[in-house]
């Protein structure tokens, strides 16, 4: 099986080994404007936007039965913002802020039952606070 990318700006369609979950980009190939993976079975797996070969804007990952698994947001080629992930129950499971790639604000993590089961701070990457307790 083969995994479809699909760059819509420069109507490009590229093949790779199920593996992997992008084409690797030539020198004159640069990833521009929007990228498409999907499952074996042609359904959408993840949808991503591209500037100057840099990720931007949202990422939408989704379960193979289509229900949205993840929401990321870049700039510049950096996590900027909220990351979330959820369950396939559509409850969510895990959300880190993030500011200019580095873990930035609140980290949370979910049971699939919906209860909160950990809690942390970070500043700019390094842990400053577990479960409302400071970290030394």
């Amino acid at each position: 099986m083969r995994l479809k990318l699909r760059n819509l700006k420069n109507r490009l369609i590229t093949t790779a080994p199920e593996k992997y979950s992008a084409a690797l980009p030539t020198s004159a190939a640069k990833k521009e404007g929007k990228m498409t993976d999907f499952y074996p079975d042609g359904k959408i797996k993840g949808e991503r936007l591209f500037k100057n070969d840099k990720q931007i804007g949202k990422t939408t990952l989704f379960f193979p039965s289509g229900q949205v698994k993840e929401v990321q947001y870049y700039v510049d080629g950096f996590k900027e913002g909220g990351d979330t992930l959820w369950y396939e129950n559509r409850q969510p499971q895990f959300v880190m802020d993030y500011k200019a790639g580095k873990r930035h604000g609140y980290l949370r993590k979910w049971s699939p039952e919906g209860e909160l089961i950990y809690e942390a701070r970070f500043e700019m990457d390094s842990l400053v606070e577990v479960k409302g307790e400071k970290v030394k």
